[in-house]
Parts: structure tokens; C-alpha cells; sequence
């Protein structure tokens, strides 16, 4: 059986009022054609409403209580790989790995570890700092090389994204 194609855009403070078919005053002509040809999730709900604690509950498909993450992570703080109970488990890309998918993932982290390259992705691009939408130097952790680059964050993630798509691409989070 052909494995499904897996693309998650894992987004923050995101509800489903943000969406161009519920806000007339957005024009988002990508949006509103991923969530016509694609799945959305309609009845979903967040672990928790802080993004640390959301997304760590995403990978580690654990509740906030049981993987550790209960807050906010700022620099230097503890998270996943870090010694929370259960956040040094499996994560969903390991699993999705264990059944046949070749992994990446491209953008913010942000569930401990700042960035640095996780188990289960083949390929890894990611901030080392929280996100913003100015143009400045970040630094990004490639494949588990720190380097700098200047510009737009968004436009520096998806430049990512789309080169690893270049391979065949079965799971990517953005």
C-alpha cells in the first residue's frame, strides 16, 4: 500500500477564525487552496494554549503532565532531550520513520533543545531562537551545522522546505 503524503504547518496562536473562508478581510490565495485540496482540522484542539508546551505535545504525543513541558521555554531552559519525563521517548518523527517515511522538518522547534537537530528527521532546518518577521541575521541549525543567515525568517524556512522536497518528502512540519 502507497504511504499518504504528510505535510503539517504547525502554527502558533492560530485559530480556525484565521482562516480566508471565515475572515472576508484575508487574502491568503495558498491558504485557501491547501484548505480546499487538502485535510484541516476542524474539531481539533491544543494540550495547551502556550507553544512550548503545545508542540511538545505534538512530538512526543504526550499530555503537558506526563512529558514535563509545562510552560513557555526561554533560552537555556530545559525541554525535549533534555531530561523532561517522557520527552526523551520516541517523538512522532522517529515513529513515522519506523514505518517507511523519510523525514524533515523546517522551521521552529520550540520544544526544548533551541534548535538543534532531533532523532527521528532526516533532514533538519531550524531556528535556534524564537521566530519573528523582521529581516535580520538568525542563526539556523542545518542537518546539526549552526550558521548564520540574513533575512526574512519565513522566506529562509520555506526556501528549506521546498529544497528537501527536492528528495522524496513523505512527512514535513513548517
Amino acid at each position: 500500500m502507497k504511504q499518504s503524503h504528510i505535510i503539517v504547518f504547525l502554527t502558533d496562536d492560530h485559530g480556525a477564525w484565521a482562516m480566508p473562508d471565515k475572515c472576508e478581510a484575508l487574502h491568503a490565495p495558498t491558504l485557501s487552496w491547501l484548505q480546499e485540496t487538502g485535510t484541516t482540522c476542524t474539531h481539533a484542539f491544543s494540550p495547551n494554549p502556550v507553544c512550548s508546551p503545545a508542540r511538545a505535545s505534538f512530538w512526543s504525543e504526550l499530555i503537558p503532565s506526563a512529558h514535563g513541558v509545562l510552560d513557555f521555554i526561554s533560552e537555556g531552559a530545559n525541554g525535549v532531550g533534555s531530561g523532561h519525563p517522557g520527552m526523551d521517548e520516541r517523538n512522532l518523527g522517529q515513529r513515522l520513520q519506523e514505518v517507511g517515511y523519510h523525514t524533515i522538518f523546517t522551521g521552529k522547534w520550540h520544544a526544548g533543545g533551541h534548535g538543534k537537530k532531533q532523532d527521528g528527521f532526516d533532514h533538519w532546518a531550524s531556528m535556534t531562537c524564537g521566530t519573528n518577521a523582521r529581516c535580520a541575521d538568525f542563526f539556523f541549525n542545518i542537518d546539526g551545522e549552526e550558521i548564520t543567515r540574513h533575512g526574512y525568517q519565513a522566506l529562509m524556512i520555506t526556501a528549506a522546505a521546498v529544497g528537501f522536497l527536492l528528495d522524496k518528502i513523505l512527512f514535513i512540519v513548517k
